[in-house]
């Protein structure tokens, strides 16, 4: 697995307009046609990775693209 992006760190805030700029450069990296599209973000007892607004801004950027986009939160995976 690639290293894609990578900015901030612990204590190194990032603003949501940089999350969104990540992720249009992230997207940009990916040379496939995405037509289908599957999201599996963290349940909510990971509320502070932020995962929520990310797969938004994901879910509303694919589907921007005609993707067909599915969010199934990823329950149980950890101990």
């Amino acid at each position: 697995m690639a290293m894609l992006t990578s900015r901030g760190g612990n204590g190194v805030p990032v603003s949501p307009a940089e999350v969104k700029e990540m992720l249009v450069e992230l997207l940009g990296k990916i040379d496939k046609p995405m037509k289908k599209v599957l999201l599996v973000p963290p349940d909510h007892t990971r509320l502070n990775s932020y995962a929520g607004p990310i797969t938004a801004m994901l879910y509303t950027m694919l589907t921007e693209k005609g993707a067909t986009v599915d969010v199934i939160p990823a329950l149980g995976t950890h101990a």
